[in-house]
């Protein structure tokens, strides 16, 4: 396996204020190509890992490298780390400000010092990746909710990190809505060679989409791997409050009554096609 990314090392972190550390011994190895989802509960500390990793928190223990190397807090040192590692919060009007969606998308490729030709040039392959190249001169609140989502993952993409980091990615977003943003997110991958890291509370999402999954639960990470291992381990899951998949459960379901199962699927769809095609495994059928 290539090296990883991003390495987050023994991480700790605690608010102003607060007793508990928000997340404590956190470690997490992020491999180029790969898409991570992030699963655990409402205050398990997702989002404050993913602030961490991009700079904008400083953690109280721990250590987090890029490509190998310790991430640095100087100037320069969180001007290269955040050009590589872009982070798109849960609530995307927290990053729109601009008076257009144009010029909030060149704000990030012209804070980096590049010329204007360049960042007109980034800007326009950004919003065209984004599908919003005819909203570059409207105002972010005339759009929709999954517009101004796009519309913010546009102004980190023309950055060109090397990973995107998504809180939430498909929350408030209606089937249509997310159907599009995982196709979008599949061409950056394609096109781009962007890794891509999401929290979501959709475990189904996260079994059908994600390759690898990083279990969350009280500030700590219970286990990282395939999400075909970690998502079918009751156990575990019952550790993180999580509900396993439903393609997992009917699976299970299918066993216990003696129905052979078939192999690993993903989800309830595949299922249900294998025991249509009357599959030489469902024996009992």
């Amino acid at each position: 396996m290539s090296p990883p990314i991003l390495e987050v090392v023994g991480l700790a972190h605690r608010y102003p204020g607060n007793q508990k550390d928000t997340l404590s011994g956190v470690s997490l190895k992020i491999t180029a190509g790969r898409r991570l989802a992030i699963l655990g509960g409402n205050g398990s500390g997702k989002t404050t890992l993913f602030l961490l990793m991009n700079g904008t928190l400083r953690p109280r223990a721990g250590s987090i490298h890029l490509d190998g190397i310790p991430a640095r807090y100087d100037a320069q040192g969180l001007a290269r780390w955040r050009q590589e590692v872009g982070v798109v919060l849960q609530e995307s009007d927290d990053q729109l400000f601009a008076a257009s969606i144009a010029e909030d998308v060149s704000f990030g490729p012209l804070n980096l010092g590049l010329s204007r030709e360049e960042t007109h040039a980034r800007v326009q392959a950004s919003l065209q990746a984004l599908n919003l190249t005819e909203l570059a001169d409207r105002p972010p609140h005339h759009l929709s909710h999954g517009q101004r989502k796009r519309a913010a993952i546009a102004g980190i993409l023309a950055m060109r990190p090397r990973l995107l980091v998504l809180d939430e990615p498909t929350a408030g977003l209606d089937g249509p809505g997310q159907r599009d943003l995982r196709h979008t997110l599949e061409e950056l991958s394609r096109q781009y060679g962007t890794t891509i890291v999401f929290s979501t509370h959709d475990i189904e999402l996260a079994y059908t989409w994600a390759e690898e999954a990083a279990i969350f639960a009280n500030g700590r990470i219970l286990a990282q791997g395939p999400v075909t291992s970690l998502l079918t381990d009751l156990p575990l899951l019952e550790r993180a409050n999580l509900t396993p998949p439903a393609a997992v459960t009917l699976r299970n379901a299918l066993a216990k009554i003696g129905v052979g199962v078939p192999p690993l699927v993903r989800s309830v769809g595949e299922l249900a096609e294998a025991i249509d095609r009357h599959d030489s495994m469902f024996s009992a059928i």
